[in-house]
């Protein structure tokens, strides 16, 4: 992944939610801290999935819903040397993810959930 781009896309602090979630953001431009009408690239939008699975999911590695944004593991490196080995990331205690969402290895869905959509 291009960090350089990654890094130009936080920057310009889209609003997850408005660009995408298919019911958009709950709050007006005015009252969400984050821009919804920037005319994002197809490019541009592909980075912001990356960004907003950084922020930890608030429904933690148990997360049932279908939609969600957020990150439910850690996508930071793994420290594999010293005393934190196999326990944490390189973001060490800066990490926002909680520790069960470290070293997560098993990606697959525990079960599929029926969206009511075909």
């Amino acid at each position: 992944m291009d960090r350089e781009a990654l890094n130009r896309v936080k920057k310009i602090k889209m609003c997850n939610m408005s660009y995408l979630h298919p019911d958009g953001c709950k709050f007006s431009e005015e009252k969400c801290n984050h821009i919804h009408s920037y005319k994002a690239t197809a490019t541009e939008i592909e980075l912001l999935k990356s960004v907003s699975r950084e922020t930890p999911c608030h429904n933690g590695v148990r997360c049932n819903e279908v939609i969600c944004l957020y990150g439910h593991r850690c996508p930071y490196t793994a420290v594999s040397e010293g005393s934190m080995r196999g326990l944490s990331c390189t973001m060490g205690s800066q990490c926002r993810f909680p520790r069960d969402m470290h070293g997560i290895t098993d990606t697959t869905p525990a079960k599929a959930t029926k969206t009511g959509k075909r």
